[in-house]
């Protein structure tokens, strides 16, 4: 391909690009064209995050990078900021020593070099000062090669510079903060990730906080029709946020930013209830934090909170073969302050509730939407119970007392893969209840008679509540 058609095919996609929008909640991803335009380098970035990505990217690989390829960013955040970059793909060809994509940390190829990636090798790092210089040359491709690297898909943010503390101050764990050592076990979260109230007394939390009740927030939507979000979480609407404050993302750091891993539930200041198979692939506590008063998956939302996990309790009976027994507890490293009026727990029911069959139940998360909504907001949906027997049928397979299964037989609203964990609640007398905790359904996400199952919380209270006893 010519330089011109080269050119006149990044026109192309640089108007087709224009007109494009991106969801709420989306990570937006910086337009690569206008950085390999020529007389018009390096392009520069001040947003707080996004993707970068190569030339005619796609994840697909359908439209791999033109030969010749000569592109520059310069990121560029605010004092005291540092740039964190993480590459998210890196497919770069192999028959050119010319391609490649080089960092430097400052604002041009004149500053330090942080790296040069080639090839497959990859890795993330943060820079020193708050500016980074990324640079991308794609070498000339051999006669009668055809094109198959679909080359690099990376992700940026800025994030505050690393504190240096004093000797009367703590050190955040995130690295942000220094709180005056006086401050600490004040029951204030300072830190905003629990570090100045870990291993307090219970001073300051020990009035009985109550559960299950949601903030007032009413929409015209929501004074209209008595289940707002029948669509929801694998078809549909958004969910207000902060209205359902016990929701927790369980985030695995490894994949940041698309971290969210399952869903679980604030059950009280410093425990949160989700399914024990979310740790099955990792049982470290250490792999995952847990992120509070959240709306959006993708991007910090501003009254969002972190805990770290310090403990993670799987059911003794939990079988993988049967799905029985399919519940974890995890203990925050700290309590969650009655500061934070946004986040609060949900009810446990108790052993005398029987919930009947076609009742209707809530169902919340950030799982997949297969395709029928914005997939990086949280979403809510109101599904009915159904009898053990009929999900034995629907299921072709025995459905134990201890287990729920909820959703239509047209199927539609569903949970779906990263919900699990989640709630599956009913409201009584004014307080919401997890009655359940989503748990696996069938690959077909709302598909004709695949209802979601869920963990009954009812038959595991005792094993709950000894368990956060014993380890208080």
């Amino acid at each position: 391909m010519s330089q011109w058609s080269n050119l006149i095919w990044l026109l192309v996609l640089s108007i087709f690009k224009s007109i494009s929008t991106e969801p709420e909640g989306a990570i937006p991803t910086i337009d690569d064209l206008s950085a390999c335009k020529p007389f018009q380098r390096p392009l520069i970035i001040t947003k707080p995050y996004g993707y970068i990505v190569s030339p005619q990217y796609s994840d697909n690989g359908l439209y791999p990078y033109p030969e010749g390829s000569d592109c520059s960013w310069t990121l560029v955040a605010p004092k005291n900021y540092v740039i964190n970059m993480k590459m998210l793909t890196q497919d770069l060809d192999n028959w050119s020593d010319e391609t490649r994509i080089s960092f430097y940390d400052g604002q041009s190829v004149e500053d330090d070099l942080i790296d040069t990636f080639t090839g497959t090798k990859w890795r993330k790092f943060r820079t020193q000062s708050n500016q980074l210089h990324i640079k991308f040359i794609s070498g000339k491709r051999p006669s009668g090669v055809i094109p198959q690297y679909k080359g690099f898909k990376l992700y940026f943010e800025h994030n505050r510079a690393p504190v240096k503390c004093k000797e009367d101050q703590l050190r955040c764990a995130n690295e942000e903060e220094c709180i005056p050592k006086e401050n600490i076990c004040n029951g204030i979260d300072e830190c905003r990730d629990g570090t100045d109230e870990e291993n307090c007394s219970d001073g300051h939390y020990n009035s009985t906080t109550s559960c299950g009740i949601r903030p007032n927030l009413i929409t015209q939507q929501s004074e209209v029709f008595p289940y707002p979000f029948l669509m929801a979480i694998a078809a549909g609407d958004a969910a207000i946020p902060n209205s359902w404050p016990w929701m927790v993302s369980l985030r695995n750091r490894r994949t940041e930013p698309s971290g969210h891993y399952c869903g679980g539930s604030l059950i009280g200041n410093q425990w949160v209830l989700t399914a024990a198979h979310c740790f099955l692939s990792d049982p470290d506590p250490k792999a995952y934090t847990i992120a509070l008063g959240k709306h959006r998956s993708l991007i910090h939302d501003e009254k969002e909170i972190t805990r770290y996990l310090i403990k993670i309790i799987s059911h003794p009976k939990f079988d993988r073969a049967t799905k029985t027994g399919d519940l974890a507890l995890v203990k925050l490293n700290a309590p969650i302050s009655p500061v934070e009026s946004w986040i609060s727990p949900i009810c446990l029911p108790n052993k005398m509730l029987k919930v009947e069959p076609g009742t209707m139940l809530t169902i919340i998360g950030w799982g997949d939407v297969q395709s029928t909504g914005n997939p990086y907001v949280l979403k809510e949906g109101v599904i009915p119970l159904i009898s053990n027997a009929i999900c034995s049928e629907w299921l072709q397979n025995e459905t134990p007392d201890s287990l729920m299964c909820a959703g239509y037989e047209e199927g539609g609203t569903d949970t779906c893969k990263g919900d699990s964990g989640g709630p599956i609640m009913m409201k009584l007398n004014d307080s919401w209840i997890a009655v359940g905790v989503a748990s696996y359904g069938l690959p077909c996400c709302g598909c004709v008679r695949q209802p979601g199952v869920y963990t009954r919380v009812e038959p595991h209270l005792d094993w709950i509540k000894e368990t956060i006893e014993k380890n208080k």
